[in-house]
């Protein structure tokens, strides 16, 4: 009976730290996809005149890149892009909502997020 008692416990544990893994994992990938947001809503050298503006669909598409490289799927429909300012000096609002599925034996739920490029990390 105890050995039973020992596996249950072990199994109850894996699950636990399973979970506890997956969902740590989405908020660290969350954190790092608002830190690029913040980056690309910053856009220094396109105020400069370093580089050419990008349009609202380069922007877009690098924002689903981004948030590919960091494991999140991301539909470019989710996707808030706001500019504000001149044509020579303006700042961008970014936004983007997308759930990321935590997965279970049996049971599965979504963490929803909405990180944005005014957001801070902690």
């Amino acid at each position: 009976m105890g050995r039973i008692k020992t596996l249950f416990l072990i199994g109850v544990a894996l699950l636990a730290i399973s979970t506890l893994a997956q969902i740590g994992l989405a908020e660290w990938q969350n954190l790092q996809f608002r830190d690029e947001l913040h980056d690309l809503a910053s856009n220094p050298s396109e105020n400069m005149g370093v580089v050419v503006p990008r349009t609202d669909e380069e922007l877009r598409s690098l924002i689903v890149l981004k948030a590919s490289e960091r494991g999140i799927e991301l539909d470019p429909k989710r996707i808030t892009l706001q500019r504000t300012g001149s044509e020579h000096w303006h700042t961008f609002y970014l936004a983007a909502e997308y759930d990321s599925p935590i997965r279970l034996p049996g049971y599965s739920f979504a963490l929803h997020f909405s990180p944005s490029s005014t957001k801070k990390s902690f």
